[in-house]
């Protein structure tokens, strides 16, 4: 059985939490960066621990502090995420084929009686 491996990083601001994506990616370059070390402790005996301590690694991309919950494009498959500004995707709204949707907060639109749908 293969040694344990141990990552430290990072701690965010206390009662704040890192972007998924950014965390993601921090923990690649880690990973990359400390590929030998990693490939060893899988050969080594199961009563091995190893620490990787990358808490104040300059070479490490960049951790921004969630500020939304929604989702990213290139990890879509993760679903909704915390994440920072440069990571959560934004929307264009639009009108799309001539029906004129009320601004948020406003009115139903016509063919909706009381407020309600149509079933209901």
């Amino acid at each position: 059985m293969p040694a344990q491996v141990i990552y430290r990083g990072p701690t965010p601001p206390l009662g704040q939490k890192w972007c998924f994506v950014c965390a993601y990616t921090w923990k690649n370059a880690v990973n990359e960066k400390h590929k030998d070390q990693i490939d060893l402790a899988g050969l080594a005996e199961d009563t091995e621990t190893v620490v990787i301590d990358a808490a104040e690694d300059p070479d490490t991309p960049p951790l921004e502090v969630a500020v939304a919950t929604g989702l990213n494009g290139l990890l879509a498959q993760f679903g909704v995420l915390d994440l920072c500004w440069s990571h959560l995707n934004g929307i264009q709204l639009q009108t799309a084929s001539g029906l004129h949707l009320p601004p948020p907060g406003g009115g139903m639109p016509g063919g909706m009686p009381n407020g309600r749908g149509p079933f209901g």
